[in-house]
Protein backbone atom coordinates (compact mmCIF):
# COMPACT_ATOMS: atom_id res chain seq x y z
CA UNK A 1 0.00 0.00 0.00
CA UNK A 2 1.53 3.64 -1.31
CA UNK A 3 2.19 5.68 2.03
CA UNK A 4 0.81 8.87 2.33
CA UNK A 5 3.36 11.91 2.56
CA UNK A 6 2.79 15.39 2.87
CA UNK A 7 5.18 18.13 2.49
CA UNK A 8 5.24 21.42 5.32
CA UNK A 9 2.51 23.09 4.28
CA UNK A 10 0.44 20.08 5.22
CA UNK A 11 -0.28 19.06 1.32
CA UNK A 12 -0.40 15.79 -0.36
CA UNK A 13 2.46 14.21 -2.26
CA UNK A 14 2.13 12.05 -4.95
CA UNK A 15 4.33 8.62 -5.45
CA UNK A 16 7.53 9.85 -6.62
CA UNK A 17 7.42 13.18 -4.94
CA UNK A 18 9.49 14.72 -2.07
CA UNK A 19 10.30 17.21 -0.26
CA UNK A 20 14.13 17.68 0.91
CA UNK A 21 15.54 19.42 4.46
CA UNK A 22 15.86 22.52 2.27
CA UNK A 23 12.26 22.95 1.15
CA UNK A 24 12.97 22.04 -2.21
CA UNK A 25 10.61 19.33 -3.82
CA UNK A 26 11.73 16.43 -5.69
CA UNK A 27 10.60 13.80 -8.42
CA UNK A 28 12.26 10.13 -8.69
CA UNK A 29 11.09 8.60 -11.86
CA UNK A 30 13.08 5.57 -13.97
CA UNK A 31 13.54 6.44 -17.66
CA UNK A 32 15.81 3.50 -20.07
CA UNK A 33 16.21 1.48 -16.70
CA UNK A 34 18.39 4.89 -14.95
CA UNK A 35 16.69 6.58 -11.73
CA UNK A 36 16.71 10.35 -12.48
CA UNK A 37 15.72 13.26 -10.12
CA UNK A 38 14.24 16.79 -10.99
CA UNK A 39 13.96 19.56 -8.64
CA UNK A 40 11.97 22.83 -7.90
CA UNK A 41 11.14 25.09 -5.07
CA UNK A 42 7.73 25.03 -6.16
CA UNK A 43 4.85 22.07 -5.88
CA UNK A 44 1.96 23.66 -8.27
CA UNK A 45 2.01 26.58 -10.65
CA UNK A 46 0.03 28.85 -7.88
CA UNK A 47 2.93 28.41 -5.58
CA UNK A 48 5.18 32.07 -5.38
CA UNK A 49 8.58 31.72 -5.94
CA UNK A 50 10.88 32.16 -2.63
CA UNK A 51 12.30 35.43 -1.96
CA UNK A 52 15.41 35.08 -3.91
CA UNK A 53 15.67 32.43 -6.08
CA UNK A 54 15.64 32.30 -9.66
CA UNK A 55 11.91 31.73 -11.44
CA UNK A 56 11.34 28.37 -12.44
CA UNK A 57 8.92 25.13 -13.59
CA UNK A 58 6.47 23.79 -10.77
CA UNK A 59 7.41 20.10 -10.06
CA UNK A 60 4.50 19.13 -11.24
CA UNK A 61 4.74 21.21 -14.65
CA UNK A 62 7.95 19.15 -14.67
CA UNK A 63 5.81 15.71 -14.46
CA UNK A 64 4.05 16.22 -17.20
CA UNK A 65 6.90 16.71 -19.64
CA UNK A 66 8.34 13.68 -18.21
CA UNK A 67 5.00 11.65 -19.06
CA UNK A 68 4.82 13.15 -22.17
CA UNK A 69 8.30 12.46 -23.01
CA UNK A 70 7.88 9.19 -22.05
CA UNK A 71 5.15 8.20 -24.52
CA UNK A 72 6.79 10.32 -27.62
CA UNK A 73 9.37 7.98 -27.45
CA UNK A 74 7.83 4.47 -27.23
CA UNK A 75 6.12 2.06 -29.73
CA UNK A 76 4.18 -0.23 -29.13
CA UNK A 77 6.49 -3.77 -29.58
CA UNK A 78 9.43 -1.82 -27.87
CA UNK A 79 6.97 -0.55 -25.23
CA UNK A 80 8.42 -0.05 -21.56
CA UNK A 81 5.29 1.92 -20.88
CA UNK A 82 3.71 0.89 -17.22
CA UNK A 83 -0.03 1.01 -16.59
CA UNK A 84 1.44 3.79 -14.04
CA UNK A 85 3.09 5.71 -16.44
CA UNK A 86 -0.19 5.02 -18.54
CA UNK A 87 -2.55 6.56 -15.63
CA UNK A 88 -0.06 9.44 -14.40
CA UNK A 89 -0.12 10.51 -18.08
CA UNK A 90 -4.49 10.52 -18.28
CA UNK A 91 -4.30 12.46 -14.70
CA UNK A 92 -2.89 15.39 -16.19
CA UNK A 93 -5.13 15.14 -18.98
CA UNK A 94 -8.34 15.47 -16.84
CA UNK A 95 -9.39 19.06 -16.80
CA UNK A 96 -13.29 18.21 -16.33
CA UNK A 97 -14.04 16.82 -12.46
CA UNK A 98 -14.30 18.35 -9.63
CA UNK A 99 -11.37 18.84 -7.42
CA UNK A 100 -12.58 16.25 -4.56
CA UNK A 101 -13.17 13.57 -7.49
CA UNK A 102 -10.14 13.88 -8.74
CA UNK A 103 -8.48 13.68 -4.91
CA UNK A 104 -10.50 10.55 -4.52
CA UNK A 105 -9.07 8.90 -7.98
CA UNK A 106 -5.51 9.44 -7.37
CA UNK A 107 -6.11 8.07 -3.63
CA UNK A 108 -7.76 5.34 -4.99
CA UNK A 109 -5.27 4.59 -7.62
CA UNK A 110 -2.39 4.50 -5.08
CA UNK A 111 -3.83 2.51 -2.55
CA UNK A 112 -5.22 -0.28 -4.34
CA UNK A 113 -3.10 -0.52 -7.81
CA UNK A 114 0.41 1.69 -8.34
CA UNK A 115 2.74 -0.71 -5.90
CA UNK A 116 1.03 -4.23 -7.70
CA UNK A 117 -0.88 -4.04 -11.27
CA UNK A 118 0.46 -0.76 -11.48
CA UNK A 119 3.80 -1.73 -12.34
CA UNK A 120 2.82 -4.10 -15.55
CA UNK A 121 3.98 -3.14 -18.66
CA UNK A 122 0.93 -2.02 -20.98
CA UNK A 123 2.62 -4.42 -23.96
CA UNK A 124 2.30 -7.46 -21.18
CA UNK A 125 -1.06 -6.56 -19.62
CA UNK A 126 -4.29 -8.86 -20.69
CA UNK A 127 -8.05 -8.91 -20.00
CA UNK A 128 -7.31 -11.88 -17.62
CA UNK A 129 -4.14 -9.93 -15.65
CA UNK A 130 -6.94 -7.38 -15.29
CA UNK A 131 -9.75 -9.36 -14.24
CA UNK A 132 -7.69 -11.85 -11.68
CA UNK A 133 -6.54 -8.83 -10.12
CA UNK A 134 -10.06 -6.95 -9.71
CA UNK A 135 -11.67 -10.66 -8.12
CA UNK A 136 -8.45 -10.69 -6.01
CA UNK A 137 -9.07 -7.20 -4.32
CA UNK A 138 -12.92 -8.01 -4.24
CA UNK A 139 -11.97 -11.14 -2.18
CA UNK A 140 -8.65 -10.44 -0.27
CA UNK A 141 -9.28 -6.57 0.58
CA UNK A 142 -13.26 -6.95 1.11
CA UNK A 143 -14.02 -3.66 -1.57
CA UNK A 144 -16.97 -3.20 -2.43
CA UNK A 145 -18.59 -2.57 -5.69
CA UNK A 146 -18.58 1.24 -5.59
CA UNK A 147 -14.99 1.34 -5.02
CA UNK A 148 -13.49 -1.05 -7.83
CA UNK A 149 -15.96 1.40 -10.41
CA UNK A 150 -14.07 3.77 -9.22
CA UNK A 151 -10.63 1.84 -10.00
CA UNK A 152 -11.69 1.10 -12.82
CA UNK A 153 -12.75 4.62 -13.82
CA UNK A 154 -9.47 5.49 -13.70
CA UNK A 155 -7.87 2.58 -15.29
CA UNK A 156 -10.09 2.34 -18.59
CA UNK A 157 -9.65 5.30 -19.76
CA UNK A 158 -6.42 5.48 -19.18
CA UNK A 159 -5.86 2.40 -21.57
CA UNK A 160 -8.16 3.83 -23.78
CA UNK A 161 -5.69 6.79 -24.21
CA UNK A 162 -3.25 4.42 -24.97
CA UNK A 163 -4.52 2.96 -27.38
CA UNK A 164 -5.03 6.23 -29.26
CA UNK A 165 -1.92 6.75 -29.04
CA UNK A 166 -0.61 3.80 -30.58
CA UNK A 167 1.11 2.43 -27.47
CA UNK A 168 -1.36 -0.44 -27.43
CA UNK A 169 -3.71 -1.97 -29.98
CA UNK A 170 -6.53 -2.84 -27.90
CA UNK A 171 -8.22 -2.30 -24.15
CA UNK A 172 -7.70 -4.96 -21.88
CA UNK A 173 -9.90 -3.35 -19.53
CA UNK A 174 -12.66 -3.54 -22.03
CA UNK A 175 -15.80 -5.31 -20.15
CA UNK A 176 -14.80 -6.26 -17.21
CA UNK A 177 -16.25 -4.76 -14.90
CA UNK A 178 -19.86 -6.20 -16.04
CA UNK A 179 -18.72 -9.28 -16.53
CA UNK A 180 -17.96 -9.09 -13.27
CA UNK A 181 -21.21 -7.92 -11.80
CA UNK A 182 -22.85 -10.56 -14.36
CA UNK A 183 -20.50 -13.82 -12.62
CA UNK A 184 -21.35 -12.24 -8.95
CA UNK A 185 -24.93 -11.48 -9.21
CA UNK A 186 -24.48 -7.88 -8.52
CA UNK A 187 -26.87 -5.12 -9.78
CA UNK A 188 -26.85 -1.40 -9.22
CA UNK A 189 -28.41 -0.81 -5.53
CA UNK A 190 -32.52 -0.41 -5.50
CA UNK A 191 -33.58 2.77 -4.01
CA UNK A 192 -37.11 2.59 -2.64
CA UNK A 193 -39.08 5.62 -1.50
CA UNK A 194 -40.70 6.00 1.88
CA UNK A 195 -44.92 5.03 1.57
CA UNK A 196 -47.13 8.10 2.50
CA UNK A 197 -47.70 5.97 5.79
CA UNK A 198 -44.28 5.79 6.62
CA UNK A 199 -44.20 9.50 5.77
CA UNK A 200 -46.61 11.09 7.81
CA UNK A 201 -45.92 8.74 10.46
CA UNK A 202 -42.66 10.23 10.22
CA UNK A 203 -43.80 13.98 9.97
CA UNK A 204 -46.30 13.54 12.72
CA UNK A 205 -43.58 12.25 14.94
CA UNK A 206 -40.83 15.18 14.03
CA UNK A 207 -43.44 18.15 14.86
CA UNK A 208 -44.64 16.65 17.98
CA UNK A 209 -41.35 16.11 19.37
CA UNK A 210 -39.89 19.29 20.25
CA UNK A 211 -36.10 18.48 20.60
CA UNK A 212 -36.60 17.97 16.95
CA UNK A 213 -38.29 20.98 15.61
CA UNK A 214 -35.17 22.32 13.85
CA UNK A 215 -35.01 19.01 11.45
CA UNK A 216 -38.90 18.67 11.10
CA UNK A 217 -38.70 21.96 9.13
CA UNK A 218 -35.42 20.53 7.00
CA UNK A 219 -37.40 17.43 6.61
CA UNK A 220 -40.27 19.30 5.16
CA UNK A 221 -38.23 20.74 2.71
CA UNK A 222 -36.53 18.38 1.46
CA UNK A 223 -39.83 16.39 0.85
CA UNK A 224 -41.56 18.89 -0.42
CA UNK A 225 -38.29 20.18 -3.19
CA UNK A 226 -36.70 16.84 -3.58
CA UNK A 227 -32.98 18.68 -3.42
CA UNK A 228 -29.77 16.94 -3.84
CA UNK A 229 -28.42 17.53 -0.09
CA UNK A 230 -25.62 19.92 -1.47
CA UNK A 231 -28.16 22.05 -3.00
CA UNK A 232 -30.08 21.77 0.39
CA UNK A 233 -27.30 23.21 2.76
CA UNK A 234 -26.37 25.88 -0.26
CA UNK A 235 -29.91 27.53 0.17
CA UNK A 236 -29.22 31.45 0.26
CA UNK A 237 -31.69 34.06 0.26
CA UNK A 238 -30.55 34.99 -3.11
CA UNK A 239 -31.75 32.14 -4.23
CA UNK A 240 -35.33 32.24 -3.36
CA UNK A 241 -38.15 34.28 -5.44
CA UNK A 242 -40.84 34.32 -2.77
CA UNK A 243 -42.57 36.87 -5.15
CA UNK A 244 -43.06 34.10 -7.94
CA UNK A 245 -42.72 31.12 -5.50
CA UNK A 246 -39.40 29.79 -7.08
CA UNK A 247 -36.50 28.16 -5.93
CA UNK A 248 -33.58 28.13 -7.97
CA UNK A 249 -30.61 26.05 -8.02
CA UNK A 250 -27.32 26.74 -9.86
CA UNK A 251 -25.06 25.88 -7.09
CA UNK A 252 -24.01 23.13 -4.18
CA UNK A 253 -21.45 23.42 -1.48
CA UNK A 254 -19.75 20.69 -0.32
CA UNK A 255 -17.05 19.56 2.67
CA UNK A 256 -14.12 17.90 0.71
CA UNK A 257 -10.62 17.26 2.03
CA UNK A 258 -8.63 19.89 -0.13
CA UNK A 259 -4.65 19.26 -1.76
CA UNK A 260 -3.56 20.44 1.78
CA UNK A 261 -4.87 17.31 3.60
CA UNK A 262 -7.57 20.12 5.63
CA UNK A 263 -11.23 19.30 4.99
CA UNK A 264 -13.00 22.41 4.05
CA UNK A 265 -16.79 24.17 2.90
CA UNK A 266 -16.52 24.56 -0.95
CA UNK A 267 -19.11 25.89 -3.61
CA UNK A 268 -19.34 24.31 -7.37
CA UNK A 269 -21.44 24.96 -10.08
CA UNK A 270 -24.23 22.34 -10.31
CA UNK A 271 -22.58 18.95 -12.11
CA UNK A 272 -24.85 19.28 -15.34
CA UNK A 273 -27.04 22.03 -17.49
CA UNK A 274 -29.86 20.10 -16.04
CA UNK A 275 -29.17 20.64 -12.58
CA UNK A 276 -29.29 24.58 -12.37
CA UNK A 277 -33.38 24.62 -12.52
CA UNK A 278 -36.12 26.02 -11.14
CA UNK A 279 -38.39 24.56 -8.64
CA UNK A 280 -42.19 25.93 -7.60
CA UNK A 281 -42.94 26.52 -4.25
CA UNK A 282 -45.54 24.54 -2.37
CA UNK A 283 -47.88 26.48 0.10
CA UNK A 284 -45.81 24.95 3.50
CA UNK A 285 -42.47 25.22 1.64
CA UNK A 286 -42.90 28.58 0.94
CA UNK A 287 -43.78 29.19 4.57
CA UNK A 288 -41.17 27.62 5.89
CA UNK A 289 -38.28 29.29 3.93
CA UNK A 290 -39.80 32.87 4.46
CA UNK A 291 -39.35 32.04 8.39
CA UNK A 292 -35.92 30.68 7.70
CA UNK A 293 -35.00 33.95 5.92
CA UNK A 294 -36.70 36.07 8.19
CA UNK A 295 -34.69 34.57 11.05
CA UNK A 296 -31.14 33.53 9.21
CA UNK A 297 -28.21 34.95 10.96
CA UNK A 298 -25.21 32.82 9.38
CA UNK A 299 -22.32 35.20 8.79
CA UNK A 300 -20.17 32.55 7.06
CA UNK A 301 -18.82 33.02 3.53
CA UNK A 302 -17.69 30.59 1.78
CA UNK A 303 -16.18 30.76 -1.15
CA UNK A 304 -17.38 34.69 -1.63
CA UNK A 305 -20.98 33.21 -0.89
CA UNK A 306 -22.78 34.59 1.73
CA UNK A 307 -26.37 34.30 3.19
CA UNK A 308 -27.05 30.96 4.09
CA UNK A 309 -30.59 30.00 5.58
CA UNK A 310 -29.53 26.51 6.73
CA UNK A 311 -27.90 26.62 9.59
CA UNK A 312 -26.20 24.59 12.35
CA UNK A 313 -27.02 25.50 15.79
CA UNK A 314 -23.92 27.55 16.26
CA UNK A 315 -25.21 29.55 13.15
CA UNK A 316 -22.58 27.94 10.50
CA UNK A 317 -23.14 26.33 7.53
CA UNK A 318 -24.81 22.91 7.80
CA UNK A 319 -22.23 20.19 7.01
CA UNK A 320 -23.64 17.27 4.68
CA UNK A 321 -22.37 14.76 7.09
CA UNK A 322 -24.93 16.00 10.34
CA UNK A 323 -28.15 15.72 7.97
CA UNK A 324 -27.78 12.25 7.67
CA UNK A 325 -26.09 11.60 10.68
CA UNK A 326 -29.14 13.35 12.86
CA UNK A 327 -32.06 11.08 10.34
CA UNK A 328 -30.26 8.23 11.67
CA UNK A 329 -30.80 9.19 14.82
CA UNK A 330 -34.36 10.58 14.34
CA UNK A 331 -35.41 7.32 12.57
CA UNK A 332 -33.80 5.02 15.52
CA UNK A 333 -35.75 7.11 18.26
CA UNK A 334 -39.23 6.64 15.97
CA UNK A 335 -38.41 3.13 15.59
CA UNK A 336 -38.52 2.78 19.36
CA UNK A 337 -41.33 4.34 20.36
CA UNK A 338 -43.29 2.57 17.39
CA UNK A 339 -42.33 -0.78 19.10
CA UNK A 340 -43.46 0.01 22.27
CA UNK A 341 -46.88 1.61 21.04
CA UNK A 342 -47.31 -1.38 18.89
CA UNK A 343 -47.05 -4.23 21.25
CA UNK A 344 -48.87 -2.05 24.07
CA UNK A 345 -51.82 -1.83 21.39
CA UNK A 346 -51.05 -5.90 20.07
CA UNK A 347 -50.40 -4.21 16.49
CA UNK A 348 -47.83 -4.60 13.73
CA UNK A 349 -45.29 -1.49 14.02
CA UNK A 350 -45.24 1.02 11.37
CA UNK A 351 -41.03 1.16 11.38
CA UNK A 352 -39.11 3.41 9.29
CA UNK A 353 -36.51 2.66 7.10
CA UNK A 354 -32.65 3.80 6.90
CA UNK A 355 -33.24 7.16 6.01
CA UNK A 356 -30.69 9.83 4.10
CA UNK A 357 -31.48 13.03 1.97
CA UNK A 358 -31.46 11.21 -1.06
CA UNK A 359 -34.28 8.70 0.35
CA UNK A 360 -36.29 12.19 0.23
CA UNK A 361 -35.35 12.96 -2.69
CA UNK A 362 -36.45 9.93 -4.10
CA UNK A 363 -39.63 10.18 -2.21
CA UNK A 364 -40.82 13.51 -3.67
CA UNK A 365 -39.94 12.00 -7.65
CA UNK A 366 -42.18 9.51 -6.03
CA UNK A 367 -44.93 11.75 -4.97
CA UNK A 368 -44.22 13.89 -7.88
CA UNK A 369 -45.10 10.68 -10.27
CA UNK A 370 -48.41 9.51 -8.33
CA UNK A 371 -49.68 12.75 -8.86
CA UNK A 372 -48.66 14.31 -12.53
CA UNK A 373 -48.53 12.36 -15.43
CA UNK A 374 -46.07 14.96 -17.11
CA UNK A 375 -42.78 13.15 -17.25
CA UNK A 376 -41.10 15.85 -19.12
CA UNK A 377 -42.19 18.51 -16.34
CA UNK A 378 -41.32 15.99 -13.26
CA UNK A 379 -37.53 15.17 -15.03
CA UNK A 380 -37.32 19.22 -14.69
CA UNK A 381 -38.05 19.95 -11.73
CA UNK A 382 -36.09 16.88 -10.08
CA UNK A 383 -32.78 18.20 -12.40
CA UNK A 384 -32.43 14.72 -13.78
CA UNK A 385 -30.09 14.65 -16.99
CA UNK A 386 -31.08 11.66 -18.12
CA UNK A 387 -35.23 11.12 -18.64
CA UNK A 388 -34.65 7.12 -17.92
CA UNK A 389 -34.09 8.42 -14.56
CA UNK A 390 -37.40 9.76 -14.26
CA UNK A 391 -38.74 6.91 -16.09
CA UNK A 392 -37.64 4.71 -14.12
CA UNK A 393 -39.38 6.18 -10.83
CA UNK A 394 -42.42 6.65 -13.11
CA UNK A 395 -42.72 3.53 -14.57
CA UNK A 396 -42.26 1.82 -11.41
CA UNK A 397 -45.27 3.81 -9.73
CA UNK A 398 -47.68 3.41 -12.30
CA UNK A 399 -47.16 -0.30 -12.05
CA UNK A 400 -48.41 -0.13 -8.74
CA UNK A 401 -51.07 1.56 -10.31
CA UNK A 402 -51.97 -0.86 -12.56
CA UNK A 403 -52.52 -3.72 -10.11
CA UNK A 404 -54.85 -1.49 -7.73
CA UNK A 405 -56.94 -0.78 -10.93
CA UNK A 406 -57.16 -4.34 -11.88
CA UNK A 407 -58.18 -5.42 -8.40
CA UNK A 408 -60.96 -3.04 -9.05
CA UNK A 409 -62.01 -5.32 -11.86
CA UNK A 410 -61.89 -8.53 -10.03
CA UNK A 411 -65.29 -9.68 -10.54
CA UNK A 412 -66.39 -7.58 -12.96
CA UNK A 413 -64.97 -9.33 -15.94
CA UNK A 414 -65.39 -12.53 -16.93
CA UNK A 415 -62.86 -14.78 -17.91
CA UNK A 416 -64.20 -18.44 -17.56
Amino acid sequence: MAKTRKDSKGRLLRTGEYQRSDGRYEFKFTEDGIRHSVYSFRLTDSDPTPFGKTPAKSLRTLEKEIAERKFQKVTYFESKVTLNDAVDRYFTTITSLRDSTLNNYHYMYDRFVRDSLGTSKLSELRYSDILMYYNSLLDKRDIVVNTLDIIHNVIHPALTMAVRDGIINSNPSDGIIGEIKKKRHWSDPKRHSLTIEQQNALLDFVYSEKKYSRWAAYISLLLGTGLRVGEFVCLRECNLDFKNGMINISHSLSYRKDKDGKCRFHISKVKTAAGKRSIPMLGDVKNILLDLAKNSDCSQVIDGCSGFIIQNKSGGVLNPKDINQAFERIVDAYNKREKKLAAAENREPLLLPHISCHIFRHTFCTRLCEELDKVDVIQKIMGHADIRTTLEIYNEVHDSKKKVAFEALEGRIRVI
